[in-house]
């Protein structure tokens, strides 16, 4: 009967920890400071897909975004959010403690329509496969913020293109030469 009593009192103690545990994560959650942001892009900004006109404006390729883009967002060499797109706007919430505020946010824009990119978030990596350009462009950009991160609030940015569009025409010439058949 002893052994009963001290296997229950060892069980109740094992429970009881494990439920503390429990509780000191759900605390930790509560205190992540989820902060509100947009980020206004400069140049791009229609209410459109992300499509990549070759033969845009000036002779330059022109890039529209379309509603439900996703902005990645770095800071302090991590990934601390994405902000999407709708009406003229990227926003969204990133994961900033306070006390690290004051360095600059930095916009990535990966692929687009068919080019979803797969985060590593052990690694803080993403990965974009941009070889299929059978139905439309890909686009991948970058910028860090014009302003120092200061909490909630407007952002902006202008986004540089990191890949390039470029068409080749190939012609193939044949030439056939001349060849004796001997029997």
């Amino acid at each position: 009967m002893r052994r009963m009593t001290c296997f229950v009192i060892a069980l109740a103690l094992v429970l009881g920890l494990s439920q503390c545990k429990k509780e000191q994560t759900n605390n930790q959650n509560a205190e992540s400071h989820l902060v509100p942001i947009t980020l206004n892009v400069n140049g791009g900004n229609s209410n459109s897909r992300v499509i990549v006109d070759p033969a845009g404006a000036e002779g330059y390729a022109t890039v529209n975004f379309e509603t439900n883009d996703v902005i990645y967002v770095g800071y302090n060499n991590a990934c601390v959010g994405t902000l999407i797109y709708s009406n003229g706007t990227f926003s969204g919430s990133v994961e900033i403690p306070e006390s690290d505020y004051g360095g600059k946010l930095h916009f990535y824009f990966l692929g687009g329509v068919g080019f979803t990119p797969t985060i590593d978030e052990t690694n803080n990596t993403a990965t974009v496969v941009i070889s299929d350009q059978s139905s439309n462009y890909p686009v991948i950009s970058y910028s860090p913020s014009n302003e120092a991160f200061t909490g909630a609030g407007a952002y902006s940015a202008t986004l540089k293109n990191k890949c390039s569009i470029m068409k080749f025409t190939v012609r193939v010439r044949l030439q056939l030469q001349p060849f004796a058949l001997r029997v």
